[in-house]
């Protein structure tokens, strides 16, 4: 991720228009994560997507969440969306109920940036428009 802050600081990806992200991890096994009123995936895992999407963007102006829930109310996978004020908007699915691979992008006017999320943050791919 330093390398797409440093991109971004630069200019070189121009005005962010869009940033994607994607963490899933099988944690179903894990009881302290489905604790009504107590933990959650969403709190758990949520805050790596969430500050993505914030570094790059700021604050939303709008989000909508739609997930699966499991019967005590408790979210097992979100997939969220966010608008800002200027337009540009931010996604993400975050899942405890199975294995993704850990993927982010950053899209600009400029350039856009994808790579592996969290796990292998060094390897990267820089598109040229």
């Amino acid at each position: 991720m330093d390398v797409a802050r440093k991109l971004m600081r630069n200019g070189d990806l121009g005005q962010i228009e869009f940033v994607f992200s994607g963490f899933s991890q099988n944690k179903l096994d894990m009881r302290c994560l489905f604790t009504p009123g107590g933990g959650n995936p969403i709190f758990d895992m949520g805050i790596y997507p969430i500050a993505l999407s914030q570094q790059f963007l700021g604050n939303p102006s709008e989000i909508k969440v739609f997930g699966k829930l499991k019967s005590d109310g408790v979210y097992e996978e979100a997939h969220v969306f966010m608008r800002l004020v200027g337009g540009a908007r931010s996604n993400f699915v975050l899942s405890a109920r199975t294995v993704l691979p850990h993927w982010a992008g950053v899209l600009g006017t400029g350039r856009n940036f994808f790579w592996n999320f969290l796990v292998h943050p060094n390897i990267y791919h820089l598109q040229f428009h």
